[in-house]
């Protein structure tokens, strides 16, 4: 009589597998999440940029930004990010988006403030900005 082995894995083989699994598991879940935070800035991204545009509208009609008013979004269209308007000048203005506390984004420390002056220049706070780069990987 022959040893036949049943069919089926073996406890060595069920655990290699759950082991590589772990390990792909490891690599993959903080790569997705940083995808999914550095997508989730293209929200502040979009307010900001709207805003801006309304703000040069109202200029173009008042050739000041005195009195100009950005719409009347506080927050960003996906809600992770409230917009800032400051005080215009005559010749200037800023508008600012931070990570709305309590939502996912907060979290985010490589561009915790994205920023949008009256040239269009984009700049940043946080871990990913420099003095070389001031707009740092947010934009």
């Amino acid at each position: 009589m022959q040893y036949r082995p049943a069919p089926g894995f073996s406890l060595i083989e069920l655990l290699i597998a759950v082991a590589i699994l772990g390990i792909i598991s490891a690599i993959a879940v903080p790569t997705y999440s940083k995808y999914i935070t550095d997508a989730r800035r293209i929200d502040a991204q979009v307010a900001l940029r709207g805003e801006a545009q309304k703000m040069e509208r109202c200029r173009t009609e008042s050739f000041t930004y005195v009195g100009c008013k950005p719409g009347s979004a506080q927050t960003s269209p996906d809600g992770y990010y409230s917009i800032g308007f400051g005080t215009p000048t005559a010749t200037t203005y800023t508008l600012t988006a931070t990570p709305v506390t309590g939502k996912s984004q907060a979290k985010d420390t490589d561009c915790k403030t994205l920023i949008i002056n009256q040239t269009g220049r984009t700049t940043a706070t946080g871990d990913s900005v420099s003095t070389t780069n001031p707009a740092g990987d947010c934009w």
